[in-house]
């Protein structure tokens, strides 16, 4: 018998980066040259303009100039996150894609390297990776948001195995398998602003697909829309639209942080924002009901017991995250505030998102797009 031949090693294969863009002109170059510098053989970035309106464009134009690498595309109209990502699946020349937004930047020259060996050892769909926040360059004020919101783990988290996708994650830097993206529909356009990527994940959940998220992907998320309290507190708004329309698609599917079906300690913290205001309505109206003072008077122990916690995770955070002691006062009282912006914006519908079907089928009632319809903007001279 004669020996066999082992085929040989095709290398590694071509990654597309799609970096979706708009308003980002104080964090995209950075974005795009953390592709840029790379050890990894093939590389094609594609900067995705959504009708910006500072100067992503003009920054787009010049990035395409310096490298051939770099390819641009635009639209003087803005569609959203969603449409955004999909014209990117369908300009994508690479078996592999890394979708990442223009905050974003990789951490290590050798992330696409040991990304793509994971998918190619593992099998799987893709693997995200997990945020390390600058809190240098924070402002005080977006220091005080993140607490508030619980963004404050994966900056203590240890580096470890891969573990199975959160399917209530916020996916800002992602490697996955192209063909894979395509076989489930792309991202849901009727989710404008977010939401999208935990519909995206529950898809290839459906579709018996895994993807992983290892602790040691990292990438460096720089913030900018919490630096004024109005800015923040309308995100907060439209994050309670956006959790309220992906659970309700997915039948409260979202809710589970694994496979496992523990629910995410960040929904927990979102629902005991909700819980104090319902509990303190509660008392009141019972007092009023029963013509009983005291029971009224026991509304304000819910907010109280809230701005409690609040501040006890403010403390415990503190040297963390750079707070000063008047911050953790702040996290106490602009918590409540902001528990009761989301849960507004929790019971309010989001004026820019078509209404869809509840169960999360795709289609074309649900604003479900095929990305390899989506059209392809234009840049003018940056577009070769």
């Amino acid at each position: 018998m004669e020996p066999s031949v082992p085929s040989p090693d095709p290398g590694p294969l071509p990654v597309t980066a799609v970096i979706p863009v708009f308003n980002g002109d104080e964090s995209l170059e950075s974005s795009v040259r953390s592709v840029l510098v790379q050890d990894y053989p093939m590389i094609e970035v594609l900067i995705v303009d959504d009708g910006s309106r500072d100067g992503s464009v003009a920054l787009a134009r010049k990035l395409s100039e310096e490298d051939p690498r770099v390819r641009a595309f635009g639209s003087s109209e803005n569609h959203g996150l969603a449409h955004t990502l999909n014209v990117g699946l369908r300009q994508a020349r690479g078996p592999l894609v890394l979708l990442l937004h223009q905050d974003c930047a990789l951490r290590g020259s050798d992330w696409l390297i040991r990304g793509s060996a994971l998918l190619r050892d593992s099998g799987a769909a893709g693997v995200v990776g997990r945020p390390v926040h600058d809190v240098v360059r924070m402002t005080p004020m977006e220091r005080v948001f993140w607490v508030i919101r619980a963004h404050t783990g994966a900056t203590a988290e240890e580096e470890g195995a891969p573990a199975t996708l959160t399917l209530f994650s916020e996916n800002k830097c992602d490697l996955y398998v192209r063909q894979e993206l395509l076989a489930v529909g792309g991202f849901d356009e009727s989710f404008r602003t977010g939401g999208e990527d935990q519909l995206l994940a529950l898809s290839l959940e459906r579709a018996g697909k895994e993807v992983l998220s290892p602790s040691d992907l990292r990438f460096d998320l720089t913030l900018g829309s919490d630096r004024r309290l109005g800015r923040g507190l309308h995100k907060e708004l439209r994050y309670g639209q956006q959790m309220r329309s992906v659970l309700v698609r997915t039948r409260g599917r979202a809710a589970r942080r694994s496979s496992t079906g523990a629910l995410d300690p960040r929904l927990l913290h979102r629902a005991a924002g909700v819980g104090w205001i319902l509990a303190s309505l509660f008392l009141l109206l019972a007092g009023l009901a029963f013509h009983t003072p005291w029971v009224s008077m026991l509304a304000l122990l819910p907010p109280l017991g809230r701005a409690a916690a609040l501040g006890a995770r403010g403390v415990r955070t503190r040297t963390t995250y750079r707070l000063r002691w008047r911050d953790v006062g702040a996290v106490a009282a602009l918590g409540l505030l902001m528990d009761l912006v989301y849960a507004v914006g929790f019971i309010t519908p989001d004026p820019r998102r078509p209404r869809g079907p509840a169960d999360g089928s795709s289609g074309p009632s649900s604003g479900r797009t095929n990305p390899e319809g989506a059209r392809a903007p234009s840049l003018g001279g940056a577009d070769r």
